[in-house]
């Protein structure tokens, strides 16, 4: 069967990753993908030639607005020719399923709906709490995502967001799957860099590194003890990025906190930092703190969205509550005195759990069930 994954953006982060670990099973069940980016993304296409996954760019935007009204209406005409491209291709590739990689844009489903060509819409933001951004149109939204043969929430967190405005009977729910063996550190023991702290995730006010940044400061020169931390993620909004650089430079934290830019490989990161942080306002699902778990890292993260549902407080990792930074600095600094057998159980309990919910064999193979349903 033919399927083909529209993508809404083409950053290297959360859907991407997730679409790369759909498409490396899609290979091996007789599914034979065509995806559609929305604009060049180099190192995303090179990923797709190293698998041998046809692809095409047709500029598109999202379906969100935008307060340039200029780009607002530029966007809108974008958004409408490419509807007729997506639709030519999707004749001329005789392409049976079309699954719409986001909710954030509609064109992928338009253009099948057009065909009358069925397709699954992959919802895997909270739009307005998560990312900070509005729909052009809510009711167009849920309009095309009620004529999905099934739409997939990533989390019941997903689920509960969407579910009031939506058919609940085309709803299925599943975690995204995730190559665990790319991520696995089986053998992991923690203790040896127990007092340094990895934040992976895109530089934006919606990720929220400046509780991180806050607590860091409250541990450095409130508590007196030495932590570091490590930043790494793709700039979203320059702005925030800047702003977070000053916070560190006017409070003395150059020692102590390092920033860097996203970068594909984070096995040598995760194995020089025995904790992984996420604080995020809103996370869809929390792929990051799924990576931090398989690599055995201790997790902790803000009690919001998802990640309060794959973290169970003291046994597979630890939560805070957002924005109380010195309750944050509290915790680490707990963490960092832990006996470390404490510690490697947690961190074992993390693996286990990851291996046992997250598994790309177990979860995408719901996605090809849905496929084979389809073609049914």
């Amino acid at each position: 069967m033919k399927v083909c994954y529209s993508l809404a953006t083409t950053d290297m982060e959360g859907g991407a990753q997730s679409l790369l670990d759909l498409i490396k099973l899609d290979l091996n069940n007789n599914v034979d993908p065509y995806v559609i980016l929305s604009h060049k993304c180099p190192e995303l296409e090179q990923k797709l030639k190293a698998q041998n996954v046809k692809y095409v760019i047709i500029l598109h935007g999202t379906d969100c607005k935008d307060s340039n009204l200029l780009k607002l209406y530029l966007k809108k005409i974008i958004n409408y020719i490419s509807v007729f491209r997506i639709e030519r291709y999707l004749k001329k590739e005789k392409i049976d399923i079309l699954h719409n990689n986001s909710a954030i844009s509609l064109v992928g489903m338009k253009a099948a709906y057009k065909l009358g060509i069925p397709y699954i819409c992959h919802i895997r933001e909270a739009i307005e709490e998560g990312l900070n951004l509005k729909m052009i149109n809510n009711d167009e939204l849920y309009y095309y995502i009620n004529n999905s043969y099934k739409y997939i929430t990533i989390s019941e967190y997903i689920k509960d967001c969407y579910i009031n405005h939506i058919d609940k009977n085309k709803n299925v729910t599943f975690y995204d799957g995730i190559d665990v063996d790319r991520y696995s550190m089986k053998n992991r023991k923690i203790g040896k860099n127990i007092n340094k702290v990895l934040f992976v995730g895109r530089y934006s006010d919606s990720k929220n590194q400046l509780d991180a940044l806050e607590a860091l400061n409250e541990i450095i020169n409130s508590e007196k003890k030495e932590v570091f931390m490590t930043f790494v993620g793709t700039i979203g909004d320059e702005k925030y990025y800047n702003s977070l650089i000053e916070y560190t430079k006017h409070n003395n934290l150059e020692n102590y906190a390092t920033f860097l830019t996203y970068t594909d490989d984070l096995t040598k990161l995760r194995e020089n930092n025995d904790i992984s942080i996420m604080c995020s306002v809103s996370e869809g699902m929390g792929r990051v703190t799924v990576e931090a778990m398989l690599s055995k890292q201790i997790v902790i993260g803000s009690a919001t969205g998802a990640t309060k549902e794959i973290i169970a407080q003291g046994k597979n990792g630890f939560l805070y509550d957002l924005k109380d930074t010195k309750s944050l600095a509290n915790l680490i600094c707990q963490i960092i005195t832990t006996d470390n057998s404490k510690l490697q159980a947690i961190s074992n309990n993390a693996y286990e759990y990851a291996i046992n919910n997250f598994s790309n064999d177990k979860q995408n193979k719901k996605v090809i069930d849905l496929y084979n349903e389809i073609m049914k």
